[in-house]
């Protein structure tokens, strides 16, 4: 009896290991997964947005998909924990990523979902400009293929 409790201790002890390191995996090369050529795919679009870090003074709340004309958009809507609204520069990142994995996709804006008020918006030229003068590629580039996706997310 002794020995069969202890079999399955040191099994649900295993069992917890593996999980715990099965979740630590980069979430960021994870969410590559979810490439897609449309802003429309509104489950994949969902799933990179929920999966993106924020600045500490905002959280993710929801999305609006905008994809029944051109020019084809996202506004994120964002929770802003304080009175210091996050700086543009602060959703730099998230955005390149989203132009990376959303091949359509043309601007982003973050709204302030308390006073409906634009945070930070950004165009895809505007974004492949700064990316092209910082690391000598556009989101086209850094989204055409999962090793070079990953390699700018470490940079």
């Amino acid at each position: 009896m002794k020995n069969k409790k202890l079999k399955i201790i040191i099994l649900l002890t295993v069992c917890i290991i593996f999980t715990a390191c099965g979740k630590s995996q980069n979430s960021e090369k994870n969410i590559y997964e979810y490439k897609t050529k449309y802003v429309g795919d509104n489950s994949k679009v969902i799933n990179i947005l929920s999966n993106l870090k924020y600045p500490k003074e905002a959280s993710y709340n929801s999305v609006q998909i905008l994809s029944e004309k051109e020019p084809y958009g996202i506004l994120v809507k964002l929770n802003v924990n304080s009175d210091k609204i996050p700086e543009k520069n602060d959703f730099l990142k998230n955005t390149a990523i989203m132009f990376a994995l959303i091949e359509n996709l043309s601007f982003v804006k973050y709204v302030n979902v308390s006073d409906n008020k634009v945070v930070a918006e950004f165009t895809r030229n505007e974004v492949d400009n700064y990316l092209k003068d910082e690391v000598n590629k556009d989101t086209k580039e850094i989204g055409m293929s999962e090793k070079g996706f990953v390699k700018y997310l470490n940079e």
